[in-house]
């Protein structure tokens, strides 16, 4: 059915990623200092956001990803990787 509406990509499209990073920006203007930046995997764009104001603001801190252990995806697509 089309409905004239237009796909937006949900992490690789830079204006969602910018969007997204947003939501780091904020954190980072309540509190400089982390021990360690925590995103949700999901689909990827805010993790990309994240990732990407955090090393531009604070590069020496790691962004882990989070994912809850019932919805494991990713960590699942990383443990059955092929590592030649």
């Amino acid at each position: 059915m089309d409905t004239g509406a237009t796909f937006i990509p949900p992490y690789d499209f830079m204006a969602v990623v910018k969007g997204q990073a947003t939501c780091a920006l904020e954190m980072f203007h309540e509190r400089v200092a982390f021990d360690v930046v925590m995103a949700p995997a999901g689909g990827g764009g805010l993790l990309a956001g994240t990732a990407l104001l955090t090393n531009y603001v604070s590069p020496s801190n790691k962004v882990i990803v989070a994912e809850p252990a019932g919805a494991d995806d990713a960590y699942d697509l990383r443990a059955h990787e092929d590592r030649r």
